[in-house]
């Protein structure tokens, strides 16, 4: 999703998209950098802050009684020379903060982007370099503004609480309000032999849903000179999803689309972790995903990891 929202340096740079680059919503963030090569943290945000419709208020819930922002799903996307990784990071991920409270990383974001990123450095030992967040409505604007993305399903699926609707198997074409309602979805359900039956909640479930959707938007998210109103549309739509630190300018933007148009959705790493589900799900890193951790950030060590491999008990 990122990557379709960056396109809009295409116009900046040009000199003919000022209206479009003010847009983008910059804050100040001190990052710790990763020391070798350049690491995005990319997190899809909660807020509800949108929400004004009766629709939107059914499937989001009201912006009164769900205040603030939680990160959704959080994506480390790391550069060094020609590699490029990616790993998934489970939002209920149970971190230290900076004075070492244990936390579900989600809500981490709630303190801003710096709280976010210094989590990340102090707790998973992942130093960034740049942050993007994406927000439910832009996301939605965005897929509609390229119109639609076109997903492959192996089965039936739906969520009667996000509102997702995919009643048969094979390659479906979602708008913007399907696919953030796939993003989305914590209690998905599949069609086996004319039966409705739970998926088991994981942690990295959504994850792995949003790095599809990502990149099905990207593949769509072209500007062409023979579509200008079709483009424009796209760029005010990109330009209004995300919020970005204020050290990501015009260059880096180009750079971090060009950056995630290489990525491969099959090839995303997952975080190995303990998951608990319940009310407050909960997953609990292992030694397994300390590792993962290690070999993701590499010879840069900016940051010390102080993750907990228990899960103590945290508020939701």
């Amino acid at each position: 999703m990122v990557a379709a929202v960056i396109v809009v340096v295409l116009v900046a740079v040009a000199g003919v998209g000022t209206m479009v680059w003010l847009r983008i919503d910059r804050r100040s963030v001190h990052l710790s950098g990763s020391g070798t090569g350049t690491t995005y943290l990319l997190v899809g945000s909660d807020s509800r802050a949108f929400v004004h419709s009766a629709t939107d208020r059914a499937h989001f819930g009201a912006a009164t009684r769900v205040r603030g922002e939680r990160a959704d799903i959080v994506l480390l996307v790391r550069k060094v020379g020609d590699r490029v990784t990616m790993l998934n990071v489970p939002r209920d991920l149970i971190v230290l903060t900076a004075n070492d409270a244990p936390a579900r990383y989600a809500l981490t974001l709630g303190g801003g982007l710096q709280s976010l990123a210094d989590v990340t450095c102090h707790s998973l030992g992942v130093g960034v370099d740049h942050v993007a967040v994406v927000h439910f409505d832009g996301l939605r604007d965005s897929i509609d503004a390229v119109g639609g993305i076109d997903l492959t399903f192996p089965t039936p699926l739906r969520d009667r609480v996000t509102g997702l609707s995919i009643p048969t198997a094979g390659r479906r074409h979602l708008d913007g309000e399907q696919a953030l309602a796939l993003v989305r979805s914590r209690t998905t359900e599949r069609e086996v032999d004319g039966r409705w039956e739970r998926v088991p909640p994981t942690a990295s479930e959504r994850g792995g849903h949003a790095t599809q959707v990502l990149a099905a938007l990207g593949a769509r998210a072209g500007l062409s000179a023979f579509s200008p109103w079709s483009s424009i549309r796209k760029l005010f739509a990109f330009s209004g999803a995300i919020t970005v630190d204020d050290g990501m300018g015009p260059f880096q933007l180009r750079s971090f689309a060009h950056l995630l148009g290489r990525l491969d959705p099959a090839r995303a790493i997952r975080l190995p972790v303990r998951f608990t589900p319940g009310d407050v799900p909960t997953a609990a890193a292992t030694p397994a995903s300390i590792r993962v951790l290690r070999r993701f950030a590499g010879d840069a060590k900016p940051c010390a990891a102080r993750i907990p491999v228990q899960a103590p008990g945290v508020t939701p």
